[in-house]
């Protein structure tokens, strides 16, 4: 089975490379095709509109995943599904995240509780059409200052359970292990 690992994120292509192992893996930057759109108003929504965009243009099975931190004492659960309109907003990564944590309370207070979670839906289409789709969450809660690194919101979280899991972003495993199955399986 050949699948295009559908991402402008480098870490992500190199976790989706992981991830599908002993598949052929074709990663193309989402950028060489033309925009997705990522209208929808969830997770879901938003990784099957790139996969099934990438399929059609490519093709060839596609892979697309859409992930963001939820935190759900903030005002629309933010950043949420707007991560990167969030990190644009305010002028990067580094200032969104200070904005977050600052309207979280954790700029006074760096022993408060914040709970968070990281979420991750991954959607893999064929250019027929159909999509599959799964996500998964990892709970955690937010900490100042930034701690390592990764892609998006990733230096404020802290999870409850390891992060990294095999090399690859736990809430990324977690979806991708929920989804392959369907796909084997649909694919078969």
């Amino acid at each position: 089975m050949r699948i295009v690992a559908a991402t402008r994120n480098a870490q992500k292509r190199e976790e989706f490379a992981t991830l599908l192992g002993e598949v052929e893996v074709e990663v193309v930057r989402i950028d060489e095709f033309p925009e997705a759109g990522q209208t929808a108003t969830t997770f879901l929504g938003n990784a099957a509109q790139k996969a099934a965009a990438a399929a059609k243009h490519s093709g060839q099975l596609c892979l697309a995943d859409d992930t963001g931190l939820v935190i759900a004492d903030l005002p629309g659960g933010g950043p949420g599904i707007r991560a990167s309109v969030v990190a644009a907003k305010h002028g990067g990564w580094f200032e969104a995240m200070e904005a977050i944590v600052r309207d979280a309370g954790l700029l006074e207070d760096r022993r408060a509780l914040v709970k968070a979670h990281y979420v991750c839906a991954m959607a893999v289409s064929d250019p027929d059409g159909s999509t599959w789709s799964r996500q998964a969450t990892v709970d955690g809660r937010l900490r100042w200052p930034p701690k390592g690194e990764g892609p998006g919101f990733v230096p404020i979280f802290a999870p409850y359970d390891p992060l990294v899991v095999k090399g690859v972003l736990a809430h990324r495993r977690l979806a991708f292990e929920k989804l392959w199955p369907v796909v084997k399986a649909a694919r078969s």
